[in-house]
C-alpha cells in the first residue's frame, strides 16, 4: 500500500517494480497538464475540460495525480494543449512503469 497527499493506492506490483518508480511516472504525467507560467490559453482547467470534452473533475483529478483516465483522455488533452504527443509519451511511460516486463506476465 502506498499513501500520500491526495491519493491512496493498494495493489500488487510486478516483480522488480517499486512503488517509487510508479509514483515518479505518475507525477511526471500529472505535471504534463500544468501549464507553464505565462501560458494564457487555455487559462483554466475549466477551459481545458471544455476543449478536451471532459468534465472539470476529470481534468482536475488528472492534474493533481489522481490518475484513472484512459488513453483517450490523454489523447484529447494532448490535442487541446497542442502538446505534440508529449502527454501520450508520459502516459505510456507511466503505464509501462507499472506493467510486468515481457515474459513475466502470468508467472
Amino acid at each position: 500500500m502506498r499513501d500520500g497527499p491526495g491519493w491512496l493506492w493498494r495493489g500488487d506490483l510486478p516483480p522488480g517494480v517499486t512503488a517509487g518508480a510508479v509514483s515518479e511516472k505518475r507525477e511526471e504525467l500529472a505535471s504534463g497538464l500544468r501549464r507553464p507560467l505565462g501560458c494564457v490559453w487555455p487559462e483554466t482547467d475549466s477551459e481545458l475540460a471544455t476543449i478536451a470534452g471532459y468534465s472539470l473533475t476529470t481534468v482536475s483529478h488528472a492534474e493533481t495525480g489522481r490518475l484513472w483516465q484512459a488513453r483517450k483522455f490523454w489523447e484529447s488533452a494532448d490535442r487541446a494543449l497542442g502538446a505534440g504527443g508529449e502527454l501520450l509519451r508520459l502516459y505510456g511511460a507511466w503505464r509501462e512503469a507499472a506493467a510486468p516486463a515481457a515474459g513475466e506476465a502470468g508467472e
